[in-house]
């Protein structure tokens, strides 16, 4: 399965920016993808590595069959981000911002 991921606070701040734009076209449709593609298991590897680095992972048998990939088009993503002065983080940062906030609940 290969993804790809924008922080949810990026999302918001991206797409609260856009609807407030006095041009902004309130159906405009843009993909909220990541600069990367990770596969899930990479992301699994990088959840450990932040979160707890002593477990270990486990995973189904590979498939062979067609790709599961769900990514999207970054680049309307990426330039209204810019337009709107978002900072976008890696996916390590994602992940690291994330368990930061579930281990403050």
């Amino acid at each position: 399965m290969i993804r790809s991921y924008v922080g949810v606070g990026e999302l918001l701040n991206v797409a609260f920016s856009h609807l407030l734009r006095e041009a902004g076209d309130p159906y405009d449709c843009f993909d909220a993808a990541g600069d990367r593609e990770v596969e899930v298991f990479e992301l699994a590897e990088t959840v450990r590595e932040i979160v707890n680095p002593d477990i270990s992972i486990t995973r189904p048998p590979w498939s062979f069959a067609e790709a599961d990939r769900y990514v999207g088009d970054p680049a309307k993503f990426s330039s209204l981000a810019s337009l709107y002065c978002v900072p976008l983080q890696d996916l390590r940062g994602q992940v690291f911002e994330t368990a930061e906030y579930l281990d403050a609940l």
